[in-house]
């Protein structure tokens, strides 16, 4: 575009003509992003929410300090503990931060505590454990293992917890956490300790049939009075191992103590030609700290037909502190008392756990196969035999493991076809003898169990 000025001084006029292109004004930058500068991370609760510094990133690469107020601000609550995620937005743009809203403790203050009533007949099991096992009868728990309208490859064995849960009027402050102390006796001696912040804890793996007692305190050595509750006496015994399927103390119908074997699924497995532990840490801490397992017992195979790693390759145990032990069985649909062939030798390997069981140092003990249901099954059959168990709960704890994966049931016919039948038929034609009598002998005189070993696993586990 052409531009003409005209310059008039007195009588002469001159015309300057200019030409070519002029550039326009530069555009400003645009915001790109933002991030946060710094800012305060920790607070009380009931602080007010500090607004940090907010930088803006901007087209032409540069950064300044943007203005940001309270409302470009969401997600936190300063009335509530722990931690909270804090996003700000401005101009189209977002980010976020992480803040950690603590409890604001007052040393004096004085709390009164109220604990719940639980009662004394305190269930372990669910809703799904009582309907389709408690209040079944034998011959309607044996149709579940042909069909029930479970959830696929879900673990129904898991028990319920029992809740306690309790009120705390506090003067002044908060709290920060709470301590729980429970024991079986009255004195709360050698409790089992654990912390909640909030003023309620579920807590599993309970026994059977016992009193316990309680309290909770917090800072300052405020503390409630003792209360107590009663388990009911109702079996199986289901034990919660997080990542570990199918558990159960083989101690759940009152003949055989508590606290000392335990049966279930294998801590982990082949996938993908890769070792996958499928324990979690909180399941090896209820193990080892918890249950305070000792040895661990593998009866699975170290290479099936199709050449499957059974075991793992394992020598010791995925989880720290436990005796690995592995006495391999094959089952394959066959009896698992009396299987032998020129690999497995199935006889042997029941002689060996008997011989294991005889020792008291080993205890408490946990064996499994894969799933805890057929080779383990099979030899929780036989040992709750020989510890006196009648029919009615032997077959329920054997069919109890259709709970733990709908994919495989177990049948009633498993057991009478084999080991059952077996152990019932040894001696047939001594009527008098009881089925824990037959079991005895059949262990001494066909597998080899010395009278002394059978004797000393009698006297550990008969309650």
């Amino acid at each position: 575009m052409k531009k003409s000025i005209l310059f008039v001084t007195g009588l002469l006029a001159i015309s300057v003509i200019s030409c070519g292109n002029e550039e326009a004004p530069a555009a400003s930058p645009t915001l790109q992003s933002i991030r946060v500068g710094e800012y305060t991370e920790d607070y009380v609760r009931g602080d007010s929410f500090i607004v940090p510094k907010i930088i803006g990133k901007y087209s032409d690469g540069s950064e300044k300090e943007v203005n940001v107020t309270l409302q470009n601000f969401s997600g936190f609550d300063m009335e509530k503990k722990g931690e909270q995620t804090v996003t700000v937005t401005y101009e189209g743009k977002t980010t976020s931060f992480t803040i950690l809203v603590a409890a604001n403790v007052i040393d004096d203050a004085t709390i009164e505590f109220s604990l719940d009533n639980l009662g004394e007949n305190v269930s372990l099991h669910t809703a799904t454990q009582k309907e389709l096992i408690d209040d079944c009868t034998l011959d309607e728990i044996c149709e579940l293992t042909h069909f029930s309208p479970l959830a696929y490859k879900t673990d129904y064995t898991i028990p319920e917890p029992v809740h306690l849960s309790w009120e705390a009027v506090i003067d002044k402050g908060d709290v920060d956490k709470y301590k729980i102390e429970v024991s079986e006796n009255s004195l709360l001696t050698n409790p089992l300790v654990l912390y909640s912040e909030e003023k309620n804890y579920d807590l599993y793996n309970l026994k059977l049939d016992t009193t316990y007692y309680w309290r909770v305190s917090a800072h300052n050595n405020n503390v409630s009075d003792i209360a107590s509750f009663k388990t009911n006496n109702v079996g199986p015994r289901y034990i919660y191992v997080d990542g570990v399927k199918n558990v159960r103390d083989i101690a759940g119908y009152g003949k055989i103590k508590q606290g000392l074997l335990y049966r279930g699924g294998a801590f982990e497995e082949i996938e993908n030609d890769e070792l996958k532990i499928n324990v979690s840490e909180s399941g090896k801490k209820t193990l080892v700290e918890n249950l305070k397992i000792k040895t661990e017992i593998d009866l699975r195979r170290d290479k099936t037909l199709n050449g499957y790693i059974e075991n793992c390759g394992l020598t010791k145990s995925t989880v720290e502190g436990l005796n690995y032990i592995a006495l391999p069985m094959y089952y394959g649909g066959r009896n698992v008392l009396t299987y032998k062939d020129n690999k497995y030798d199935n006889p042997a390997q029941f002689k060996y756990f008997f011989e294991l069981a005889s020792d008291e140092n080993n205890y408490p003990m946990y064996f499994h196969c894969s799933h805890g249901k057929d080779r383990t099954g099979g030899l929780a059959y036989v040992i709750e035999a020989l510890l006196g168990l009648e029919d009615e709960y032997l077959y329920r704890d054997y069919l109890v493991s259709s709970l733990a994966d709908e994919s495989y049931r177990m049948k009633k016919e498993s057991v009478d076809d084999n080991f059952g039948k077996t152990l019932n038929e040894y001696c047939s034609e001594e009527t008098e003898l009881s089925l824990a009598d037959r079991t005895y002998k059949y262990l001494n005189e066909v597998v080899g169990v010395s009278s002394d070993t059978l004797d000393a696993v009698i006297n550990i586990l008969k309650a």
